[in-house]
This record gives C-alpha cells, sequence and structure tokens, in this order.
C-alpha cells in the first residue's frame, strides 16, 4: 500500500468513527425521559412559548400549546383553565388513554380529550369526564 492509500483509508476511518459517535451520541439523548411540565393555572409569561395556536371556544379567544391555555393578561398572558369543548389538533406530550363508558378520551393534568375525527382529520375536544 502506498502512503497515499494508506491516508485515504484513515481518513475513511476517522469519518466513519466520527459518524457512529454521533449517531451514539443522539441515540443517548433519545433514551433519555424528557419531563415536560405544564405551567400551573395562574402563572403569568411575559410572552407567548413558540409554537401555540390561536383557539376560540364561545366567542372567546385563548392561545394553546402543550396543554396550557393562555388568555391576555396586565403582564403579559396568564395560564387558564382549557375552556370545555376547545378543538386542538395535537394532544399534550404525556397525555394518557383511558376509557368510561366504552368511550375512549386522553388525559393529562386532570384535562380529558375526546377525540373527533372530521372530513378525515383527527382533532381533541376538551370535554367533562
Amino acid at each position: 500500500m502506498t502512503t497515499r492509500t494508506n491516508q485515504y483509508l484513515m481518513l475513511k476511518v476517522l469519518v466513519l468513527a466520527g459518524v457512529l459517535g454521533l449517531w451514539s451520541a443522539d441515540l443517548a439523548q433519545a433514551q433519555r425521559r424528557v419531563t415536560v411540565k405544564t405551567p400551573r393555572r395562574g402563572h403569568v409569561v411575559r410572552v407567548l412559548p413558540r409554537g401555540h395556536a390561536n383557539v376560540t371556544v364561545r366567542g372567546i379567544n385563548y392561545d394553546a400549546v402543550g396543554g396550557a391555555f393562555y388568555r391576555p393578561h396586565a403582564r403579559g398572558f396568564v395560564v387558564v383553565a382549557p375552556p370545555l369543548g376547545a378543538r386542538v389538533t395535537v394532544l399534550p406530550r404525556g397525555a394518557v388513554r383511558v376509557t368510561r363508558g366504552g368511550v375512549g378520551y386522553y388525559r393529562h393534568n386532570d384535562v380529558h380529550y375526546r377525540p373527533v375525527r372530521t372530513n378525515g382529520v383527527t382533532a381533541f375536544v376538551v370535554a367533562r369526564f
């Protein structure tokens, strides 16, 4: 083998080792448990979290993200109880499936979401349990 071939082979080994090292670091990070806490009702934030969506229920506007619903407040936005009938497209992380009277719901922080399918799209409606 020539010196140039050895250098090329060494470069391949180093690149492969680097890629495998990055992959294993990503895998280890993904396997760690992630705890996401929803802010308590009454908590005030100055700026809404990223990814919030506007939700209107019975003519009242809310902003929702990750299972928390916000209303405007003098110092920013305050976390409020999820309004019955609010429709969200994504369940909060950590929601668990529960069944009552043969009907399936999802529960997250004592809030129950009933899956509803409209035009082939599933959404989740805040419901009384």
